[in-house]
């Protein structure tokens, strides 16, 4: 599985790990309306290729930035990204 949902609170997460990652990321999604003044990504209602907007940015230790879009369970990563994979796509990899 390429992805999970989680539900807190009343609030639906998509957790989801990036090929390179250690730990997964969780994010509030939202399947419909206006993300206005929210602090949701809106999500296509796919587990197994999720497709988040806005980007996704993400400091690591170090200070290294990962900044990239995910499009149908692609990491499209950003050329601000200082990880080392600026300009590369990289899958999902299954999550328990």
């Amino acid at each position: 599985m390429k992805s999970k949902l989680l539900n807190r609170d009343g609030v639906t997460f998509l957790r989801f790990r990036p090929k390179g990652y250690l730990h997964s990321i969780e994010l509030p999604v939202m399947q419909s309306g206006s993300r206005d003044k929210s602090n949701f990504w809106t999500w296509n209602g796919d587990i197994s290729q999720p497709t988040l907007r806005p980007s996704v940015k993400t400091l690591h230790g170090g200070g290294l930035v990962s900044h990239f879009w995910l499009n149908d369970g692609m990491c499209l990563y950003l050329s601000d990204s200082t990880d080392g994979n600026a300009g590369k796509s990289l899958p999902l990899i299954d999550i328990e």
